[in-house]
């Protein structure tokens, strides 16, 4: 795992985000065909689920008050959520507060402010279920061969 960079003074404003939780909604949907008993690579199987990742951004620094209240408004604007949409992602919620939390960082207290916010995206996988075309097997039950 590579390590984190140099955390920036106190005198900067920064930002840090992570996921906290993910979450899926019920079981996934499959999607797929019956393979080609001459075509022993067909068949492939597709399921969809969806997810919601549970986010917290803590801001840092002199302004971070107001770059947290301004995250927080910027995440609800349509052409944002739309640069999102682009990868795969949306925003399915944002907190209506932004929430100090004053941090130890440095041998000392300062400010942190977090915004919570969900983000929601699709998982797509491709199985590839394979047609057994052939098997040297011999099946024998209590009434002999079959």
């Amino acid at each position: 795992m590579a390590k984190p960079g140099t955390q920036p003074g106190l005198s900067s404003d920064w930002c840090a985000v992570g996921v906290n939780s993910v979450k899926t909604h019920g079981l996934p949907s499959f999607r797929g065909h019956k393979g080609n008993i001459y075509d022993p690579v067909s068949g492939d199987i597709e399921s969809e689920s969806h997810q919601t990742l549970s986010c917290l951004a803590s801001f840092y620094g002199p302004n971070a008050s107001e770059y947290a209240d301004m995250f927080r408004s910027g995440l609800q604007l349509p052409q944002n959520n739309s640069a999102l949409q682009s990868m795969g992602l949306t925003v399915q919620g944002v907190a209506d507060e932004v929430r100090h939390s004053p941090d130890f960082l440095l041998q000392q207290w300062v400010d942190r402010y977090d915004v919570a916010f969900n983000i929601g995206r699709k998982i797509t996988r491709t199985y590839g279920v394979r047609t057994i075309a052939s098997a040297d097997v011999e099946i024998i039950t209590e009434r002999g061969k079959l």
